[in-house]
């Protein structure tokens, strides 16, 4: 709850002093600006010292690249040792004690899609394009997610039922989701962005598609496995060990 908070406050903070240093009686310059307006009113106020803000946002740009990679990483790790995906994704390298295998995985998919995307669409389209798609497809994760906490405490948990944390929240913050996701597709953006809600459908689609064969093929145990990636343990199998490599000068502990 904290670190929600201190989160939101932090988003508040910023966007407080971008608007600023934009100027509030020029606001519509801001959304039709083509260059970065973060660039633009560093460059307004700090003059030739803009540059540290532009070191500070690309710093801010490979920090975000780093954590996403390592977040997919650890997804496809996880589903790996879970047997959900290909058993080779939950390996770790005997040298360096990292899931290699998953690494190697997320960096092939993230070059060939930010590659791919780029020679098609252009990059400014390509950004556009996935933020909103993320955005739509995240914004319906944790609308689910806060939908499973309000039947899970109406439910199974009733006796530890918190009305502000497991009703209250979830209800707002999926409002919120709605209108977020409504105000990304509603007007229509211009094409290829236009694609966004087709694309997030589509991909909906295709795991209802999924859902319904592995049932009826009697494979059901495949989704179980998919949701434990975040808690399956392999006691004794030292594969599953992520660190650095143990100094053989140290002797174990007992």
């Amino acid at each position: 709850m904290i670190s929600v908070i201190v989160g939101g406050l932090f988003y508040v903070l910023i966007s407080w002093g971008i608007i600023s240093g934009w100027g509030t009686a020029s606001l519509h310059g801001f959304e039709a600006s083509t260059a970065n307006p973060i660039v633009v009113a560093g460059k307004r106020l700090w003059g030739g010292a803009a540059v540290l803000v532009l070191l500070a946002y690309l710093n801010s740009i490979f920090g975000a690249c780093f954590s996403g990679n390592n977040a997919a990483s650890r997804v496809f790790f996880g589903m790996g040792r879970a047997r959900a995906l290909p058993a080779a994704l939950g390996k770790v390298s005997g040298k360096t004690r990292t899931p290699a295998n998953a690494i190697t995985l997320q960096a092939f998919l993230t070059l060939a899609v930010g590659f791919g995307m780029s020679l098609a669409l252009g990059p400014a389209n390509q950004l556009y394009l996935l933020a909103t798609v993320i955005t739509l497809g995240l914004s319906l994760v944790y609308i689910a997610g806060n939908l499973g906490v309000m039947r899970y405490y109406l439910t199974e948990r009733r006796a530890e039922l918190n009305p502000l944390l497991h009703l209250i929240f979830p209800v707002v913050s999926s409002a919120a989701l709605l209108v977020v996701c409504y105000k990304s597709v509603v007007p229509l953006p211009a094409w290829p962005v236009s694609l966004a809600p087709f694309i997030t459908i589509g991909w909906i689609v295709v795991g209802l598609v999924v859902v319904t064969l592995l049932h009826r093929s009697g494979r059901a145990e495949w989704l179980q496995r998919a949701g434990n990636v975040l808690t399956v343990t392999d006691a004794g199998d030292s594969s599953v060990v992520i660190g650095p490599p143990a100094d053989p000068a140290v002797g174990s502990q007992p």
